[in-house]
């Protein structure tokens, strides 16, 4: 890993989950925090610029950006588009070893519900979408669908998506979705999919006191 790559993963990770909305980060003093050098991290800045994560702002420095409520609907229309179209493409390629691997993250979410541990529920969360993209096995489409989850995710783990009941919903959508594929239930799975996105959005709007049109 260069050294750009690592400033690149610690930052990412410092935005995704430890810093507050609209929160002003500089490079100089990034650097600092880092022990390195300028240019590595300046370039895991340009970087995760470009991925839609900062905002430059000339005179000022990188943000992070807000999001709004356009920015969600255009967010949750990729996921809709998207994961319904690889679960469609995958759903008979899906393995009784796949089924076992989502109803594992089902039951890390509801451990992490009841430790109340936010990031563990989300690691689990991505691991169990991300699936059907790994079964995809279309890399340029799981770097699009990952981008997509991080630029919702800075702004949902601000709200924890109407808090444990929203949790709780999401848990229930996720074993829903996987009982229907486990039955061989296409048609149902593809509707479980297509609801729970559309859910998802709106717990997120709800739960979201910084949304703003």
């Amino acid at each position: 890993m260069t050294l750009s790559e690592e400033a690149y993963k610690v930052i990412k990770e410092k935005i995704l989950f430890s810093a507050k909305k609209n929160r002003h980060l500089s490079v100089r003093k990034t650097s600092d925090e880092l022990d390195m050098s300028y240019t590595p991290v300046r370039e895991a800045f340009t970087r995760l610029e470009r991925e839609g994560l900062l905002e430059r702002i000339p005179k000022v420095g990188y943000l992070i950006p807000e999001i709004n409520n356009k920015d969600i609907e255009e967010i949750f229309q990729l996921r809709e588009c998207l994961e319904t179209f690889v679960l469609k493409k995958v759903f008979d390629l899906l393995t009784e070893e796949h089924i076992k691997k989502l109803q594992g993250f089902i039951q890390a979410q509801k451990d992490a519900l009841q430790e109340e541990d936010v990031r563990k529920f989300y690691d689990n969360d991505k691991y169990f979408h991300l699936t059907f993209f790994e079964v995809y096995n279309n890399s340029h489409m799981i770097d699009i669908i990952k981008n997509v989850r991080d630029r919702y995710l800075v702004c949902s783990l601000t709200t924890i998506i109407g808090g444990q009941s929203g949790i709780a919903a999401a848990i229930s959508e996720h074993e829903e979705l996987a009982a229907n594929i486990s039955n061989g239930n296409k048609k149902k799975a593809v509707k479980n999919l297509i609801d729970h996105v559309h859910d998802s959005k709106v717990r997120l709007k709800q739960g979201n006191i910084y949304m703003h049109d």
